[in-house]
């Protein structure tokens, strides 16, 4: 039987934050009196592309459809009407699909939709630093597409006429595509998908369960060799737009040591079934660093922020917790890069480690983008008192052997009622 799992901005004082290890970084200015320090404003990046609305609805059938190769841009007529640029790729790529009106006047939007017709990402007047771009004009930014056929549905608002529409390759992030493998399988009422994966000690990887079927809910566990759960996801929770929100993923995931690990998958409700895609992202191998767990011990008052600078590398993986040391305190964390712009934040940590207070801060998994200075800030939501703040540098993300994984290795398995394991955010089991 198969095994089948977060604005005050004010001036802050720094109350005795005082380290209890050698930390690399630069602690909070310690002082016997506290001093003031200004907390920048931060630059929030809204991560989510439809926003509080949502989408806005198709307002009607495409007049005008059309083909182009991916990289190529054609220039389109909006004037009758919505006009549909359908594109396929041959491999899974990063993608920019761009939208940019002759007239400056047109105001653009885009939808993008995979081959299923299922809404991938909406953009409508993008805000970037690209110099060749109007504040009309769309984009959806870096955006990662496996392998398939996809639609640009384009709409123009205020005024129509031509505008130019096209895909171009976007550059990746911090950690790339990875070295990625694709499992196509399919399951049947009451049956489970089980794939072994020969992977090596301080691998970093990413698993994704992508369906095209809107009543089937997969679930994705990983067991170590020796059988234990580690890992478990039901609902997405990542900036992959590609999954719809009832897919699965684990995300950042360190392997803990060699070994032949089980991926398995299975449906929520066990009566549906069908068709799937796991894909695999093998990023490389974390190489330790020094001081690898930096603790910062203080108090603070309600709505205070107290910030942290700290340097940081790229490619570095770290996890961040902030803990409240009374039943007051609601705490909240996020880490902002030296322009000031979030990269992550979390209050509640809305997870089932057994090592956090219900209202406790940590995220996870963060990648670190580029070498640098950054702050990550505490604010305290409700309440005074004693903190705990734990910054894991869990490694450097390096280019090195991985291990070999057989797309054939897998097999189909009935299983009963299965003990359905806790939901979570893609977070190792505790």
């Amino acid at each position: 039987m198969p095994r089948f799992t977060l604005i005050a901005f004010l001036m802050v004082l720094i109350v005795g934050c005082t380290p209890t290890s050698s930390p690399t970084a630069t602690p909070p200015t310690l002082t016997q009196t506290p001093t003031s320090t200004p907390v920048g404003t931060p630059i929030v990046i809204d991560l989510d592309p439809f926003g509080e609305q949502g989408p806005p609805p198709p307002t009607a059938t495409p007049t005008t459809r059309t083909q182009a190769a991916f990289g190529e841009f054609v220039t389109v007529d909006t004037t009758t009407g919505p006009v549909e640029i359908a594109f396929t790729l041959d491999q899974a790529r990063y993608v920019n699909v761009v939208a940019r009106a002759i007239d400056p006047d047109i105001n653009t939007g885009v939808i993008l939709y995979n081959a299923q017709g299922r809404l991938i990402f909406f953009n409508d007047d993008y805000v970037s630093e690209r110099v060749d771009l109007g504040n009309k004009d769309s984009v959806i930014d870096r955006l990662f597409l496996p392998q398939g056929t996809y639609s640009i549905r384009l709409e123009t608002f205020d005024s129509a006429g031509q505008v130019s529409v096209g895909t171009e390759e976007a550059t990746p992030p911090t950690l790339g595509l990875g070295q990625l493998t694709f499992i196509e399988g399919r399951i049947g009422p009451g049956e489970g998908f089980e794939q072994r994966l020969n992977l090596k000690g301080g691998e970093l990887i990413t698993l994704s369960v992508l369906t095209g079927n809107a009543e089937f809910d997969p679930n994705l566990q990983i067991f170590d060799p020796q059988g234990n759960l580690i890992a478990f996801n039901d609902d997405v929770q990542s900036e992959d737009y590609f999954l719809s929100v009832t897919d699965a993923q684990i995300q950042y995931l360190v392997i803990p040591a060699d070994g032949e690990y089980i991926a398995e998958i299975y449906a929520f409700d066990e009566t549906t079934f069908g068709t799937f895609q796991l894909i695999i992202a093998q990023y490389g191998i974390l190489q330790p660093v020094e001081n690898p767990v930096e603790l910062y011990t203080g108090n603070i008052l309600q709505r205070q922020v107290i910030a942290f600078p700290l340097n940081f590398t790229r490619g570095e993986l770290i996890t961040v917790t902030a803990r409240a040391l009374n039943s007051q305190i609601d705490p909240a964390i996020r880490l902002l890069d030296e322009r000031d712009i979030i990269l992550i934040e979390n209050e509640d940590h809305n997870t089932e480690a057994l090592d956090l207070g219900d209202f406790d801060a940590r995220f996870t998994h963060q990648v670190i983008p580029n070498d640098g200075s950054y702050e990550l800030e505490l604010l305290s939501e409700a309440g005074r008192g004693g903190f705990t703040v734990e910054i894991q540098r869990l490694g450097i993300v390096r280019a090195g052997e991985v291990g070999l994984i057989d797309p054939t290795a897998n097999q189909v398995l009935p299983i009963g009622a299965p003990t359905f394991a806790p939901e979570s955010t893609a977070e190792p089991a505790p």
